[in-house]
């Protein structure tokens, strides 16, 4: 039994090369042991090549007086005296006596000069070494031979979303680094340790505890550091894979993590991805590109939102959110952007910034670049942002404000100004004539011509428009014409003052409204305003009708003249709500006009938390449990939530699944249920079967009711039932209440 073991593990050993010659006789070296030569005909190895783990240096060897029991290992030697494997699989474990090879060196770390490489003959029952030599190459740009990476065993990934690591977490143990890896062409004896190299070179191992010691080839974790010292600045985490049978380390990377003072850790948008890799030029001047984005934020403080905005190359920047019911962004999901065109850009910069509310001030910001498809000077005309329709070169405002009236002036052609079904123009749908009054329903919309010319006009502005006399007449106006360096006027939003007071011109809150009247608590009130003759507005939110102000709500010069706003009514209020708005001229004239809503009680009779949500719906359900977790799918809107065990997080994945799609789950283990259509699609394509498992059962369809939860930073922001009939709040993580 004991030959039959030896043999075993004399042939499990995997090692270098293909055998190309015996041994050397004895006579060359005595009877003692010994590596006669071991060399490379490289004079330097590649410093991208060794960072990307694709480096591969052709060696070659000799030996003498070899024993029966002794194998030959290659390694390379680390700047702290480890050692890490670098030969290449081979079929045979056995290395002969001369040969030779290739070995697959990485960078020993940033400010490496030199490799190590290292050859020993080994007693493959004793561990004893009888001989070893080792070759020195710098490292340089240039030398080394770079394959494909696919035949190394090799951690091609280990990387954590966090950014620092508090130091009272470390000091009280608490301190806990999400980390994920993954790993190719791993030997079937081999298993991952994750450890944390203290400041003396001495490491000790940072796995929580787990059932099942075998780590997978992928996946995510968590690391538990510790404190390296009451001095230390950084926390070094190290992955290894270490074959089981004889400790050889196959491969390694680190993770290097400032440690910062106090007890939480900064906010920080962990990613910001585009599920297109590339946007069409004629949909970004026609307005209708859209952009599927994914994101997601760590450590997000309270009374904070996320912003999503173009950048363009001279740092103006426009937003590109859709519009959205509640205007609150979760930390982590899934959107589309409505980009732009930029004249003359190759790409589209996107951005996510996450914006303290008290100030608008930005906390953390991340970005990304999407190739444009086509030329931008291939595009005859293009649609520009509302917010640049009076930037150059477009024309200073004229006055005019959607839900104010204004004036066709007098400069208009005979029969008036024209009339159309479309802002692009076309048929004429009639005229209104000059010096008569009219709405200004909506706008304004602003495009470009793609050429340049003195002689004709290239920026056009248009409001949709309607007469007062001749309510018939409805649709777009062209604002202003402009030819060879002159403006002439179409429509304008400024009356003539009024020769003694009042009258048009005059300064007036025309209108201010709220809706609705009266509010629920945890819901959104809606502002309306109209002003005239006004400069700037303000508004202000009071103590009572007639009271004194308690919070302004927008400051002057920062909200529109006419317009809407939605406001966040707290989740504790009570009575009524009252706002003033302040409306100022260029003279410093001010004009106050107050309005009050009362608050009512909750308007849904049933709710699910005993807070009053913003909105709530019921809808067809589905729901399964898993080992890791669970899925629930919302039937209106086809989306998938995934709960997370490991870690309480969440996502939301579209359910595209449709009649006839086949998914190949595999066949579960007893006692186990594979996820079938929509949730077996998600379970398969995004990788998702490793985290949650196998389902504890299959999926049950049920009423689904979602909740909609106003954002105060300290309540999840929605919330859905389960059958059994508990609740699930999801905000920063998921919990069941």
């Amino acid at each position: 039994m004991r030959k039959f073991v030896i043999l075993t593990l004399v042939l499990s050993l995997s090692l270098l090369s293909l055998p190309t010659a015996g041994a050397a006789p004895p006579s060359q070296a005595g009877s003692a042991p010994a590596i006669l030569s071991f060399s490379t005909p490289l004079t330097s190895v590649d410093r991208n090549a060794l960072a990307q783990r694709t480096a591969r240096v052709p060696v070659s060897w000799d030996t003498v007086n070899r024993p029966f029991i002794a194998n030959l290992v290659f390694d390379q030697v680390l700047p702290d005296g480890s050692a890490i494997n670098v030969e290449l699989p081979r079929p045979l474990p056995w290395v002969a006596s001369t040969g030779q090879g290739m070995a697959a060196p990485i960078l020993p770390d940033g400010q490496a000069t030199n490799i190590v490489l290292r050859m020993r003959m080994i007693n493959m029952l004793t561990r004893e070494v009888y001989a070893e030599k080792t070759i020195t190459l710098p490292i340089g740009t240039g030398g080394g031979i770079a394959p494909n990476i696919g035949d190394r065993a090799t951690i091609t990934s280990f990387a954590t979303t966090a950014s620092a690591v508090p130091r009272a977490q470390l000091q009280a143990q608490t301190a806990r680094v999400p980390v994920s890896w993954s790993v190719a062409n791993r030997p079937p004896t081999s298993n991952l340790y994750f450890e944390q190299v203290m400041p003396d070179g001495s490491a000790i191992n940072v796995e929580l505890p787990r059932e099942n010691p075998w780590v997978n080839s992928s996946g995510v974790g968590v690391a538990a550091p510790r404190l390296p010292g009451g001095s230390a600045t950084s926390v070094l985490l190290r992955v290894r894979l270490i074959d089981l049978l004889d400790g050889r380390i196959y491969d390694q990377r680190t993770i290097e993590l400032p440690i910062i003072e106090g007890d939480t850790l900064p906010p920080t948008i962990t990613s910001f991805t585009a599920g297109a890799t590339s946007v069409d030029v004629f949909q970004l001047a026609n307005r209708t590109a859209l952009i599927p984005v994914s994101w997601s934020v760590e450590n997000r403080p309270d009374n904070s939102n996320l912003v999503f905005e173009q950048v363009f190359a001279d740092g103006r920047t426009v937003n590109v959110e859709l519009p959205r019911p509640n205007p609150w962004v979760p930390s982590s999901g899934n959107g589309v952007a409505s980009p732009v065109l930029e004249l003359g850009a190759t790409s589209v910069k996107l951005r996510v910034r996450l914006v303290n509310l008290s100030n608008n001030a930005t906390i953390t910001q991340r970005e990304l670049t999407i190739p444009i498809t086509g030329s931008t000077s291939s595009v005859p005309s293009y649609v520009v942002d509302p917010a640049w329709c009076f930037t150059e070169p477009f024309m200073a405002s004229n006055g005019l404000q959607v839900g104010r009236t204004a004036r066709v002036t007098a400069n208009v052609p005979t029969e008036g100004v024209r009339v159309f079904e479309s802002p692009y123009g076309g048929l004429p749908l009639g005229f209104l004539p000059a010096n008569t009054t009219i709405d200004v329903l909506e706008g304004p919309f602003c495009y470009r011509l793609n050429i340049e010319t003195a002689s004709m006009q290239n920026e056009y502005r248009l409001w949709r428009v309607r007469g007062h006399a001749q309510p018939s007449v409805v649709g777009w106006a062209l604002e202003y014409v402009r030819a060879q360096g002159s403006v002439t006027s179409y429509l304008s939003g400024v009356f003539p003052p009024a020769e003694e007071g009042g009258g048009e011109g005059a300064l007036s809150i025309d209108t201010l409204t709220l809706e609705p009247d009266p509010v629920q608590p945890n819901s959104y009130l809606t502002i309306t305003w109209a002003t005239s003759g006004a400069s700037t507005v303000a508004l202000n939110l009071l103590d009572g009708p007639g009271g004194q102000v308690v919070q302004p709500i927008v400051s002057p010069g920062q909200m529109p003249l006419t317009g809407t706003m939605a406001y966040p009514v707290p989740a504790d209020a009570e009575g009524f709500i009252t706002f003033a708005l302040v409306a100022s001229d260029e003279a410093g004239n001010q004009v106050i006009e107050e309005v009050t809503a009362s608050i009512g009680g909750c308007e849904f009779e049933d709710t699910l938390t005993d807070r009053c949500p913003a909105s709530q719906v019921t809808v067809t359900g589905a729901f399964q449990p898993f080992e890791g977790g669970y899925m629930v799918w919302r039937g209106d809107t086809r989306t998938i939530y995934v709960l997370f065990g490991d870690d309480s997080t969440w996502a939301t994945y579209p359910d595209t699944w449709a009649a006839g799609d086949q998914v190949d789950t595999g066949e579960p283990p007893e006692g186990r249920a594979a996820p079938v259509r929509g949730f077996g699609k998600v379970w398969m394509n995004e990788g998702l079967s490793d985290r949650l498992g196998w389902g504890l059962g299959m999926e049950q369809a049920y009423n689904l009711t979602i909740e909609e939860y106003l954002a105060d930073g300290n309540f999840p922001a929605l919330g859905l039932n389960l059958p059994d009939g508990s609740v699930v709040l999801l905000g920063e993580t998921w919990q069941i209440q």
